[in-house]
């Protein structure tokens, strides 16, 4: 006995194996949306955790100790480094009996892999050294 061909069986092999690659495709659109969202989440969180210490650098520079004019360098906390540049706006010495003098200050701060991640660039006013 012969069944009537019925259109309405269900899938079959070939449209299981169609949908399951459409299935695929979505889902690694939606994994690599998801990790660049991820990534682009932390590279924010590491650049403003680098604007707080920098700028805490910044503040506390001069307040307790003689700016040296010249560069100097280290890492953060949180091993981010970093490179200041301590130049005096003017060659020549305050007026006597003066004991500041103002010094223009350049703060780089790098990434992990050693690139640019920001620059604060400010003058402060700073006892001279003896």
């Amino acid at each position: 006995m012969n069944r009537p061909h019925n259109s309405d069986a269900g899938f079959g092999l070939v449209e299981a194996i169609v949908a399951l690659a459409i299935a695929s495709l979505a889902l690694t659109a939606l994994y690599r949306s998801l990790s660049s969202a991820v990534r682009a989440a932390a590279s924010v969180q590491e650049y403003a955790a680098a604007i707080v210490l920098a700028r805490s650098h910044l503040d506390s520079l001069g307040s307790d100790d003689n700016l040296q004019p010249g560069a100097t360098g280290g890492a953060y906390a949180n091993g981010l480094p970093w490179r200041l540049n301590v130049t005096p706006l003017s060659n020549q010495l305050p007026d006597v009996g003066s004991p500041f003098r103002p010094y223009w200050l350049i703060l780089n701060v790098l990434d992990r892999n050693r690139k640019p991640l920001l620059t604060l660039e400010t003058a402060k006013v700073a006892r001279i050294s003896k």
